[in-house]
């Protein structure tokens, strides 16, 4: 078994229909400290943990205190980014902004069946669109600073994925107003994302995640679009939500279908079946296995997760999705005139943004 192999078979453990057998006998040092690197930055050390517990991982006594020292670090960090997202929540209440709780905290706590298996490495919420801005300025007094200020004024409200702010302590928390940078996070429907949610608990404060339909699409949209290869943890989130019992599949599937995010979930559903080699298939994933993407389906992914993908080709599709011809020249102006401000940040001038611009469009722009 690979060193990829072994990571997808420990993302896998726990799931009814895994299909992957972990090694029975311990793993040489070069092989476990390679492993152990890998669980830490692909955020399994949880489930890591679980399958030595159970006896499925064999491990020796010293590797085993190893892993469960590495599983202790990161959840401490979790604890502090937990409490960094009651202080949000507090702060955002008191201005009276709607929020979601995305991913790591709402997932272990509403999906997963211990909250210690799903960790995290920052904080993600979502607020409407029409106080991004509030919610951006609000952080900002609190005392997170903004690495990079945005392309113009109001280009986040409207046409953004998120902004990130770090407080002093080095912890990040990222609001977004949408779950993609993009085509695809611009053609969702923003307002479905606040229909419905789902509440847990956290610090003796009650906090809002997305419906189950939405975090499950949420768990998609990073899966099939936010890295190459795709995160474990996220193909690992995308199979629990699956096989759990809440998910209404005909709602998901009626609202990928209404965001024009069919095949993103096709995709997330294939990719997680096929990369954690999981048995049974449920009917979705049979429907995603035989799924065949439209042309301009293909096009747009090809934006994501092609090998000449870019940030500029992203771009370029945008604005193509975007209605009306008033709000395309906002766009378009936001990406060709950016402020000086974001352009002194990034120390680059003008024509070395237009260059590295026209270089993506051509698939040769440094992948990120």
């Amino acid at each position: 078994m690979s060193h990829t192999e072994l990571l997808a078979a420990i993302a896998a453990f726990g799931l009814p229909n895994a299909s992957t057998a972990i090694p029975s006998v311990p793993l040489a040092p070069a092989p476990w400290r390679r492993l152990m690197e890998g669980t830490a930055s692909a955020r399994l050390s949880g489930h890591l943990v679980e399958a030595i517990d159970a006896e499925a991982f064999a491990v020796t006594a010293d590797q085993a205190r190893q892993a469960t020292e590495l599983h202790r670090k990161l959840t401490w960090r979790v604890l502090g980014l937990e409490r960094r997202l009651l202080e949000v929540a507090g702060l955002l209440s008191t201005l009276g902004i709607d929020m979601r709780v995305l991913k790591g905290p709402a997932l272990a706590r509403t999906c997963y069946p211990k909250v210690s298996s799903r960790t995290f490495a920052d904080i993600d919420v979502l607020v409407p669109a029409d106080r991004f801005d509030e919610a951006a300025a609000g952080l900002a007094v609190a005392g997170c600073a903004r690495p990079f200020p945005q392309l113009r004024e109001g280009f986040d409200r409207r046409f953004g994925k998120n902004a990130t702010f770090v407080g002093l302590d080095g912890l990040q928390v990222d609001v977004h107003r949408t779950f993609v940078v993009g085509p695809y996070g611009l053609m969702i429907t923003l307002e479905d994302l606040f229909a419905t949610h789902e509440s847990f608990a956290l610090g003796g404060r009650m906090l809002k995640a997305l419906g189950t339909e939405e975090q499950f699409l949420n768990a998609c949209y990073h899966a099939a679009l936010g890295d190459v290869p795709p995160q474990l943890s996220a193909l690992r989130d995308v199979a629990q939500i699956l096989l759990g019992a809440k998910l209404e599949v005909d709602r998901a599937r009626r609202l990928a279908e209404a965001w024009r995010g069919t095949a993103v979930l096709a995709r997330a559903v294939a990719l997680t079946w096929r990369t954690l080699r999981l048995s049974e298939e449920p009917p979705l994933a049979v429907w995603a296995r035989g799924f065949t993407p439209t042309r301009w389906d293909r096009r747009l992914l090809a934006c994501y997760v092609s090998a000449n993908r870019s940030n500029s080709l992203k771009y370029l599709a945008s604005a193509r999705v975007i209605p009306g011809t008033g709000a395309k020249l906002a766009y378009l102006r936001g990406l060709l005139l950016p402020d000086r401000a974001f352009l002194a940040r990034r120390r680059v001038a003008y024509g070395a943004w237009w260059h590295h611009g026209a270089m993506g469009l051509l698939g040769r722009e440094p992948k990120r």
